[in-house]
């Protein structure tokens, strides 16, 4: 089977959706949504698919996969005849979709090493990965404002070059000082969007630290935030356990998929355990159904008062609870339905509700994933532990109508970024979007 690698996206290689949404982003310079790559699948006899998939966003292009066992494995294949397909252009036009082919000036690559973004025995047009070049375009001009960065600070176009097929962009910094908020660089011509975009930002930073004014904006080892260490990351999932065992106490709720003996029995009443897989949990309740009855207590007095219930001694602990449930309008209907009353019997097993992954069904809230593909967007805001991002393809409020909450833009919380990243704001990202009812918000984050 052939392997494709693009920048920034090794360890894609056999998910040809992923690679071909995250290719055509390379080439159109936005991000995919629902419909700008369909895939059809027809069943031909018994356990027979064939897929065709159309670009959408390249005009309907098409491609057709070979016969699979199962629909899953036809879309894989017709998304890899898709990529070769555009591969086989693309070498025509003398370019390769797993080769970036930017001229890396040498002020940026000292600026680079002295970031510590290189590190040892690395090269630097490795380390120098899309987002590393963006958050060091972005820590200079925030340096030279000496303020956060705000929208049209940085102001990307795209053009079309004289040649079919090709495009550049350019790149104006309207608030920096003097020539250089007068100045506009312009990437090469490329048939990849993405690529000039990232050249002419080389371009912008070899200007800036080239000035007189780079020796003021120097950058010092860290300063430039591309990754988070992974320690880090187990720290602040290792806080939020904490949080939660303070704020719930001996409930026990259960957040992840899995067989697991359940939680506390008090008063022959079988509250909160870890949700089993199967559906059937030792006295266990889904964290689905437990999460999405606390979050009906939005501030602190209602949990204290849960909690106090719970923990209170002598006398019967569960009609205490029942009793204040009563009380709280539209409490107890709605908090009851997050458990599986068990038995009188402390030793019986009750059935649990259905366990489920780490993310949609496991204990995170309702969610409803609206995207198929993988979007793009920027970090607006990032307040340590959550913030916004702004999708660079608004979503359509007419079919989404919470797309229009927060002013367009998606809430992220740190425990939905992947893989150590840490976010600051203007980090460009790649996203799914989910809607809990609330408003929408972005799952599996990573930069790019």
């Amino acid at each position: 089977m052939t392997h494709f690698v693009l920048p920034d996206h090794d360890g894609q290689q056999n998910n040809y959706k992923n690679v071909l949404g995250a290719l055509l982003q390379r080439i159109t310079g936005k991000s995919m949504g629902k419909t700008d790559i369909t895939f059809d699948v027809v069943e031909y006899g018994v356990e027979t698919f064939q897929c065709t998939t159309t670009l959408v966003c390249l005009d309907g292009q098409q491609a057709s996969g070979e016969l699979k066992s199962n629909p899953k494995d036809a879309e894989q294949h017709a998304a890899l005849q898709a990529i070769m397909a555009l591969d086989q252009d693309l070498k025509n036009m003398g370019y390769s979709i797993s080769e970036r082919a930017l001229d890396i000036p040498t002020s940026v690559r000292q600026a680079a090493v002295a970031a510590g973004i290189v590190g040892q025995h690395q090269k630097v047009g490795d380390a120098l990965t899309d987002s590393a070049i963006k958050a060091m375009l972005r820590t200079v001009v925030h340096k030279v404002l000496n303020r956060e960065l705000e929208a049209g600070d940085l102001h990307y176009d795209f053009e079309r070059a004289a040649v079919p097929g090709m495009h550049h962009a350019t790149l104006k910094l309207p608030n920096l000082p003097g020539v250089l908020g007068m100045t506009e660089w312009r990437g090469s011509d490329s048939p990849f969007k993405r690529d000039s975009q990232l050249d002419c930002s080389l371009k912008a930073l070899d200007t800036i630290l080239s000035d007189p004014l780079g020796a003021l904006v120097a950058l010092a080892p860290g300063e430039v935030n591309v990754r988070a260490p992974g320690e880090k990351k187990a720290k602040e999932k290792a806080a939020k356990r904490e949080k939660y065992t303070a704020m719930f106490g001996p409930l026990g709720c259960g957040f992840k998929g899995g067989k697991g003996k359940g939680g506390k029995t008090l008063g022959g009443t079988v509250f909160a355990g870890k949700a089993g897989k199967s559906g059937k949990g030792k006295g266990g309740c889904g964290g689905k159904n437990f999460s999405n009855a606390m979050q009906n207590f939005n501030n602190k007095a209602d949990l204290d008062l849960i909690q106090n219930a719970m923990q209170g001694g002598g006398g019967d602990q569960n009609m205490i609870l029942m009793n204040l449930l009563q009380n709280m309008p539209g409490m107890m209907e709605t908090f009851s339905s997050g458990f599986n009353w068990g038995s009188n019997n402390p030793n019986t097993k009750g059935a649990g509700c259905k366990g489920g992954k780490a993310r949609g069904k496991g204990g995170k809230g309702a969610r409803k994933r609206i995207s198929e593909d993988v979007f793009t967007g920027d970090v607006v805001v990032w307040k340590e532990k959550f913030g916004f991002i702004a999708p660079h393809i608004e979503v359509d409020p007419a079919k989404h109508p919470n797309a229009a909450k927060h002013e367009g833009r998606l809430y992220v919380n740190a425990k939905d970024v992947e893989g150590g990243l840490e976010l600051f704001e203007g980090q460009p990202v790649t996203f799914h979007i989910y809607d809990d009812g609330k408003g929408l918000g972005a799952e599996q984050v990573t930069g790019f």
